[in-house]
């Protein structure tokens, strides 16, 4: 896997992943018609999945390398990672003694 980058990306209305091979793109919709499989819809799980299986790991890696660079970076707006996970709460225990710090 070395080299390999995945990334989340927009494509005009379409958001989805791929994998960044230097100034090209190759999508998950790429990669499930040339394997004639549906891949997970989330990003976050075709990661686990991709780093958990081998097998799996080694056929969507065989048939990425062998598709046509057709998509390139430029044309395609990179997203931050994350994708389907919970929103993150935070609770400051020790507002209090900020806002007596801060005499607000």
């Amino acid at each position: 896997m070395r080299g390999m980058r995945l990334a989340r990306f927009r494509i005009g209305d379409l958001l989805t992943y791929g994998f960044v091979e230097g100034e090209f793109v190759v999508t998950r919709e790429m990669i499930e018609e040339a394997l004639g499989i549906g891949l997970p819809p989330f990003f976050s799980d075709f990661v686990e999945r991709f780093t958990a299986e081998r097998d799996f790991r080694e056929r969507v890696t065989i048939v990425k390398d062998r598709l046509p660079r057709v998509l390139r970076l430029s044309q395609v707006k990179l997203l931050a990672p994350a994708d389907n996970k919970p929103k993150i709460v935070c609770v400051g225990l020790n507002y209090r003694d900020h806002a007596e710090e801060s005499k607000a």
